[in-house]
């Protein structure tokens, strides 16, 4: 089987879409025609997803101008509330902002 050539009919025949959508039938889908409502996805893709989420989180965190001077255990809670909320909404916490930056913990 050439593998190249069904991925490239597949992704001709379907269509690579990258948010959940319901296909001709109601299934909830992904990707290349990817039934997540029956078959769900791999443990090695939920790790490339949250690889690649985390990645996003800290590249937000870094533009945070206390964030370098923050310990570990600090920068995981930022972190953790940045990949909750998302920045927009973490910077509406405006007393932790500024206490943060003020090294008010």
């Amino acid at each position: 089987m050439d593998l190249d050539l069904l991925s490239e009919h597949l992704l001709w025949a379907e269509n690579e879409k990258l948010f959940m959508y319901k296909d001709s039938v109601g299934v909830w889908t992904i990707g290349v025609g990817h039934n997540i409502q029956e078959r769900g996805i791999s443990k090695a893709v939920s790790r490339q997803i949250l690889k690649e989420d985390m990645d996003e989180v800290v590249r937000d965190c870094r533009v945070l101008s206390y964030w370098d001077a923050l310990d570990p255990v600090r920068q995981l809670v930022v972190a953790d509330m940045v990949f909750n909320l998302g920045l927009s909404k973490f910077l509406k916490f405006v007393n932790l902002n500024k206490a943060l930056v003020a090294k008010d913990y």
